[in-house]
């Protein structure tokens, strides 16, 4: 069968699950299509040269031509996020749920040692003793949360970075909230998922507060909701969640969305960066 009639076939199979369950579904596939389309413009830090790009009203997804200052690769291929997520998915699908020790595993597996990640190329590590005259080097490029990693997992230490922030955290709830939304231990294998690879608190309340959202519009009864409700909601829960677990989870992460909520959503991609910050 060709890849299309595999897709259809795909699709008629989905067709036939409940609501919940194709939510859930897109909520992966769209992430992954997400992360492709994005991928030429990856981490374009300067506003002015994402203007540029993005002039006379171009289209930003799925550039035909790689913008990104930091690695280029082919049109359609994942970025590391999206690798990650592809991991996850594959992992949990593999275990029938989460489980710890092998999301280690198949991490090691997919970015360690004669992976397309393998930091023995250089055009593969920014820790490999390549410098900025060498970018954008040509090939797959393991971030730092990745390579932290790696690290630790060859010397038996117990991973996860005490100290980054970086978006890894969001990446990591997506499979895990679709397979476990609406279950009672949906939170706690959040926060294990997400300490696999990041311990730092705020980038496990961040992940956290982001899985509960995405919950909350996989569970939801009625798709002609407001979304500002289904966010609402999702907040109100996760204050009250906050107030049982003084010390573990930050209840001023709802303020921080409900500032967004708030805000002008017609506002541009570039001036909502400005005004709430990079990932």
């Amino acid at each position: 069968m060709s890849g299309h009639d595999d897709w259809q076939v795909f699709l008629k199979q989905v067709d036939k699950l409940t609501t919940v369950k194709q939510r859930a579904i897109a909520a992966v596939l769209g992430a992954l299509v997400a992360d492709a389309a994005s991928q030429p413009l990856h981490w374009i830090y300067n506003d002015d040269k994402m203007k540029e790009v993005l002039a006379g009203g171009v289209d930003p997804a799925f550039s035909p031509v790689s913008h990104n200052a930091f690695y280029t690769l082919e049109t359609g291929c994942q970025s590391p996020y999206g690798d990650e997520l592809f991991v996850q998915a594959k992992c949990l699908v593999r275990c029938k749920g989460f489980k710890s020790d092998e999301f280690g595993k198949e991490y090691y597996t997919f970015f360690g040692p004669k992976s397309v990640y393998d930091g023995s190329s250089v055009s593969s590590s920014y820790q490999k003793g390549v410098t900025s005259s060498q970018y954008p080097v040509k090939g797959h490029w393991r971030d730092k949360v990745i390579s932290d990693f790696i690290e630790k997992y060859e010397s038996k230490q117990k991973t996860g970075d005490p100290t980054s922030v970086d978006p890894d955290a969001l990446v990591a709830v997506i499979p895990i909230v679709s397979h476990y939304a609406g279950k009672p231990d949906f939170m706690q294998r959040c926060t294990e998922a997400v300490e696999v690879l990041q311990t730092c608190p705020d980038a496990v309340n961040s992940a956290l507060m982001a899985g509960k959202i995405l919950e909350k519009f996989i569970l939801k009864v009625d798709d002609k909701d407001d979304p500002r409700a289904t966010l609402n909601e999702a907040m109100s829960e996760w204050d009250s969640l906050a107030s049982a677990s003084p010390g573990v989870l930050d209840a001023k992460m709802s303020q921080v969305v409900k500032e967004v909520v708030e805000s002008d959503l017609n506002m541009s991609a570039v001036d909502a960066t400005k005004q709430f910050g990079k990932a």
